[in-house]
């Protein structure tokens, strides 16, 4: 009977942890969930044997570069001690890839793999045969260009394009406002994706009202369609580079993709510290991914509204 090796698994989705959970023990390890960097931090310290390291690249407190380099100074790779890092980011992949040999990162996978390959490569790392594996898996997405017409389409159904920014209407600064507080931050932004520009039809403790779409971290969760925490961008090396954090506007950011019903995601609920690293407990990530799905039923209830 072969002893299972404990697997600490870093993921602030309560359900895909689950899901990851699953898979562990189907590839025979004893799965350890932890929601954040911070705590992940902390349960490094109390593994023994040889454990794994499962972990999503953008976690909340303590960024997952952090937590993996603790990881392997506890487990160097010449352990048998593994990493398999995930993220729905291609920038945070590619951030991983660069640290490949570095970091000892057996696998680099898309945020949320299908059960089977996932299994299959942990078994197949299990045996030694982490070289045939090539060191990353990706998934196949739908064409950019069609996703984006359907975005666009349903902005332009639901008149996201045509809301008020200065001032801003009431009832969704209202919303951002309790956002704000909820979870602690000095900064928090509806946002909504059009053809170039990025806009915050409402915003709490910013007076901006849009940036080029293409340079913000929010398009790129608009675009994965997946949350993002970046604890610390200024030391995280997929975004220390973007030019929002170089010139100072971003240091901790969290944000959420917020829908329409059906079809991609339009915009975001985003969450922003300038001047220092940006902490959320269990209960603000919650209530981050709450507010963004309640302003989506919002938004699509208002437009029921208007188009009665």
């Amino acid at each position: 009977m072969v002893d299972e090796s404990q697997a600490l698994i870093v993921d602030s989705d309560e359900v895909r942890a689950g899901r990851l959970a699953a898979i562990c023990r189907d590839a025979g390890l004893a799965p350890v969930i932890v929601a954040d960097g911070e705590q992940a931090l902390l349960a490094v310290d109390g593994l023994t044997g040889t454990p794994w390291l499962v972990t999503q690249l953008g976690v909340p407190n303590v960024d997952a570069f952090t937590v993996i380099t603790h990881f392997r100074g506890r487990f160097p790779a010449d352990t048998g001690a593994q990493v398999v890092a995930l993220s729905a980011f291609p920038e945070l992949r590619a951030a991983a890839r660069a640290r490949q040999v570095e970091l000892g990162l057996g696998l680099i996978m898309v945020g949320d793999p299908a059960p089977e390959p996932l299994v299959r490569a942990i078994q197949q790392l299990r045996g030694g045969g982490g070289e045939e594996l090539g060191g990353q898996f990706t998934a196949s997405v739908e064409d950019s260009g069609d996703v984006e017409e359907r975005r666009r389409e349903l902005i332009r159904r639901s008149g996201l394009d045509r809301l008020p920014l200065r001032p801003p209407d009431a009832e969704l600064q209202q919303f951002m406002q309790d956002v704000a507080r909820k979870c602690g931050s000095p900064i928090a932004l509806m946002t909504v994706a059009l053809a170039e520009r990025l806009v915050f039809p409402a915003r709490s403790g910013l007076d901006a009202v849009e940036l080029d779409r293409y340079t913000s971290l929010c398009n790129k969760v608009i675009e994965a369609g997946e949350p993002l925490f970046v604890p610390d961008a200024e030391n995280n090396p997929a975004f220390n580079g973007n030019g929002l954090v170089k010139a100072g506007v971003i240091r901790g950011y969290a944000s959420a993709p917020f829908y329409l019903g059906e079809g991609p995601p339009v915009g975001t609920v985003c969450l922003i510290n300038s001047s220092a690293p940006l902490r959320l407990d269990l209960a603000q990530v919650r209530s981050l991914r709450r507010a963004a799905s309640e302003l989506g039923e919002l938004l699509v209830a208002r437009n029921g509204e208007d188009s009665d």
